[in-house]
């Protein structure tokens, strides 16, 4: 098991700045296009899998330990993405297709850590992180048939850096840049309620492993792995190193199509032809209500160990 050092900064990670957090009292209603919501599908999602090619949207809910003030405490964070899939043609294996994958981070959400602190990460950073491009195997178009995708490999503050390679832990390392362009070094995010400001540098490493569930959805669970580095902070107290381990449950992924197609809801609900960051916020809070993608609670067995 591989043993990650976070501060207390980070001890809820990244959580969306909207106030007081969790999103259980905001609520999208299936409004059609005249009322704003998202548009039904014509038809029920076909069984199979077999057009994949166009816009989904991507639920990665991360499960990690984190222990302070002598506690160990579950931290889920949550994050969501566009994905638009093209279908690149048949793969080696019998009915396998190879698809390509255009992903955009939108935003995150994180379970209260200790002492129910939070950390915010603004939703404007989404602006500046540039989109990532995956391949996938669908292993065959039928419910329970495989789907692997190729390492998702993002930074946050970072010009370049390995795979393996320490990060930095300094501000004038050439390696650090300003990406949210708010003249603080890597990108800033805000702990509780105006307590402080920090500056970090992040690597995140996701690699997706699921299945079929049915023409307009995959799920499963992937592996992550992730480094974060306070540079500096507001006040000292932020940048205090705790530890965070992977937790004993497995993380978990949602694969959903979103652009109303083959049944699908569509969320283009401005109609310019493309599925926005905007728009996954409300997708998210949509299918969490229908129990598509729903964030779970913490469990206290989670870090039992």
């Amino acid at each position: 098991m591989r043993r990650l050092l976070l501060t207390t900064a980070l001890l809820a990670a990244c959580s969306v700045e909207r106030g007081t957090g969790r999103f259980d009292d905001q609520h999208v209603t299936d409004a059609g296009a005249d009322g704003g919501g998202p548009v039904a599908g014509d038809a029920a999602p076909p069984e199979d899998l077999s057009s994949p090619a166009g816009t989904w949207m991507l639920f990665l809910e991360n499960s990690t330990c984190l222990r302070a003030l002598g506690q160990n405490k579950e931290q889920i964070i949550w994050t969501w993405y566009t994905v638009d899939i093209e279908d690149l043609g048949p793969g080696g294996g019998d009915g396998e297709r190879r698809l390509k994958q255009n992903l955009r981070f939108c935003t995150q959400e994180v379970s209260a850590a200790i002492a129910n602190l939070k950390t915010y990460v603004p939703d404007r950073i989404a602006e500046f992180l540039p989109p990532a491009k995956l391949e996938a195997i669908l292993a065959g178009p039928t419910p329970g048939d495989r789907f692997f995708s190729t390492e998702l490999f993002e930074t946050f503050g970072l010009r370049t850096i390995g795979l393996d390679e320490p990060l930095p832990t300094t501000a004038s390392d050439e390696r650090v840049f300003d990406q949210d362009e708010d003249g603080h070094p890597g990108v800033t995010l805000v702990l509780g309620t105006d307590l402080c400001e920090i500056y970090i540098v992040q690597r995140t490493r996701t690699r997706l492993s699921g299945e079929v569930v049915d023409g307009i959805r995959v799920e499963g669970t992937f592996s992550a792995d992730l480094d974060k580095v306070v540079l500096e902070a507001t006040q000292s107290l932020c940048a205090t190193a705790n530890e965070v381990t992977p937790s004993l449950l497995a993380n978990r992924f949602v694969l959903v199509r979103i652009d109303g197609r083959n049944g699908a809801y569509d969320f283009d609900l401005n109609d310019d032809g493309d599925i926005g960051c905007d728009e996954i916020r409300d997708a998210r809070l949509f299918f969490a209500e229908a129990g598509t993608a729903t964030p779970r609670d913490p469990d206290p067995a989670a870090c039992e160990q």
